[in-house]
């Protein structure tokens, strides 16, 4: 009974070490200070472990869990790892076209659009 309170609380701290950082991409609404390969071993490490242990005769329910809730947040950073990529993609688009001459002009005090020649 002690070992499994054990198994069950470890699990969920575990668990819950990846939620300051779904929370902060949560928050920010990007994954961009997250590398590919990081989130991509963290992802197939969950994923093989989740099948070694679901494929085990004797079922470790605080593993299981463990690495349920750990899929889910990592889907989500995953996917704001993604769609902050296409954000900042579309910002960069924009950054790079050139604005308009009057839009300059127009933007500058009125003191120096006048020729003082």
């Amino acid at each position: 009974m002690i070992i499994e309170a054990i198994g069950w609380i470890g699990s969920m701290l575990f668990c819950l070490c990846a939620l300051p950082q779904l929370i902060t991409v949560y928050r920010n609404k990007h994954g961009f200070g997250l590398s590919w390969g990081f989130l991509l071993l963290w992802l197939f490490g969950e994923i093989l472990c989740a099948i070694y242990v679901g494929s085990q005769p004797i079922v470790q329910l605080p593993l299981i869990v463990n690495y349920a809730l750990n899929l889910v947040m990592l889907l989500v950073i995953i996917y704001y790892k993604i769609a902050g990529a296409q954000i900042e993609a579309s910002f960069s688009n924009v950054e790079h076209r050139e604005a308009p001459r009057d839009c300059i002009v127009s933007s500058l005090p009125n003191d120096q659009t006048k020729d003082d020649n």
